[in-house]
């Protein structure tokens, strides 16, 4: 039997290359910061396409994997645009600059991010070491389901930013005492 030890230390450089950099992304999100939301939208795509890669690579494209991954997604992105999405967002905008937004901390984001290195680490682990449960259904499911709810977070708090980012901006006073828009929204969706 092949321990944990054996198996980290098997693993390609480039994994914890991977590791690193999510860390740091997740550990930056957890801040209050000024975001342009294309960035998450960037971020958004990438953790979608990490989690459908590690479905279909793991357990090839078929219609029980990929519905399973989209009711997982459709699942995360429902409940999360009613009850979790982000709030306190607050549009930035200053004359002749790109629209941002202020975006609350959090460690969700790092949380979604590792859940979803870790499932496709374990994955990859146990497609090398021909591990027979990668092959069941009641599993090959729960994992597409998971990956799913991981990458519903990702675009439901992308398409939230951009919602914000998009919404009008009210006439700001202009003359002495005047100060640049900073729109402070409630979070789309409620």
């Amino acid at each position: 039997m092949t321990s944990l030890i054996e198996i980290f230390t098997h693993a390609p450089v480039w994994a914890y290359v991977v590791l690193a950099l999510l860390v740091v992304l997740g550990i930056r999100q957890a801040f209050r910061r000024t975001v342009d939301p294309r960035l998450l939208a960037v971020i958004g795509v990438a953790m979608i396409a990490m989690s459908v890669d590690g479905v279909v690579g793991n357990f090839g494209l078929s219609a029980t994997t990929l519905l399973a991954w989209a009711a997982g997604f459709a699942g995360a992105t429902l409940l999360l645009a009613r009850w979790l999405a982000p709030t306190g967002l607050r549009r930035m905008q200053q004359a002749g600059q790109r629209t941002r937004v202020e975006v609350a901390g959090s460690l969700l984001p790092l949380a979604m991010m590792l859940t979803l290195f870790s499932v496709k680490f374990a994955l990859g682990a146990m497609k090398a070491l021909q591990v027979p449960m990668l092959h069941a259904p009641a599993f090959v499911i729960a994992i597409s389901v998971l990956c799913g709810l991981a990458s519903g977070f990702f675009a439901t708090r992308a398409w939230a930013v951009w919602r914000c980012a998009r919404q009008a901006a009210p006439v700001q006073p202009t003359g002495a005492g005047a100060t640049p828009a900073h729109l402070s929204i409630a979070s789309p969706g409620r």
